[in-house]
C-alpha cells in the first residue's frame, strides 16, 4: 500500500516539481562534498541558481567586491557550458578516425551542446536572465547548424523582440 501511494504521489508531481527535486538534491550532493568551505556553496549557486544556499558572508563579500553578478545564472555561464562543451565534444569524436573523415564533427557537437544547454537551463531554475542567455546561445548554434553567420546584434535584437512579445511588462 505505501508503495502505491507514492506511485500515486509521484504521478501528481509536475515536470517543474521533479526539476526542482533535482535541483535539490544536485545543491545538496555538492555541498555535501566539504560543508566546511564557503566555496562549494557558490559552486552549488553558480550550478543551481539557487542563492539561498549560499554563505551569507561569502554573499556579502561578492556584494562589496562588485562580483554579485556572477551569482546570477546568465550568458557568461550559457557561453562557458557550451565552449566546454563544444571543446569536449568535438575533442571525443576526433579521436574516433570514422567520425573525423565521414561527418562535420563541429555540427555535431553543436548539436549535442544545444541539448546540454537546455538541461543546464532547467537545472538552473530558469530566470529570465538565462532564458535571455539560452535564447541567444541556441540562435549561435543553429547559426553553426546551418552554416549561416550570425552577430551578436542580431541575436539581441531576436531576443529583445521575443521578450517584448511574450511578456511586455
Amino acid at each position: 500500500k505505501i508503495i502505491a501511494n507514492q506511485q500515486t504521489n509521484n504521478d501528481k508531481i509536475s515536470l517543474m516539481q521533479k526539476i526542482n527535486i533535482l535541483r535539490n538534491n544536485v545543491a545538496q550532493k555538492i555541498i555535501n562534498v566539504r560543508q566546511d568551505t564557503p566555496s562549494t556553496s557558490i559552486i552549488a549557486v553558480l550550478l543551481t541558481g539557487q542563492k539561498n544556499l549560499a554563505d551569507k558572508q561569502a554573499v556579502e563579500y561578492m556584494n562589496y567586491s562588485g562580483l554579485s553578478h556572477l551569482l546570477s545564472i546568465s550568458g557568461l555561464h550559457m557561453m562557458t557550458l557550451i565552449g566546454l562543451s563544444i571543446f569536449i565534444i568535438k575533442w571525443l569524436l576526433l579521436r574516433t578516425e570514422y567520425f573525423a573523415l565521414h561527418h562535420n564533427v563541429f555540427k555535431i557537437s553543436a548539436t549535442i551542446s544545444l541539448i546540454i544547454n537546455f538541461i543546464y537551463l532547467l537545472l538552473s531554475g530558469s530566470s529570465v536572465s538565462a532564458i535571455r542567455a539560452y535564447i541567444m546561445s541556441v540562435i549561435l548554434l543553429i547559426s553553426i547548424i546551418i552554416n549561416r553567420f550570425n552577430t551578436a546584434l542580431r541575436s539581441v535584437m531576436f531576443v529583445m523582440f521575443v521578450t517584448a512579445f511574450v511578456k511586455p511588462y
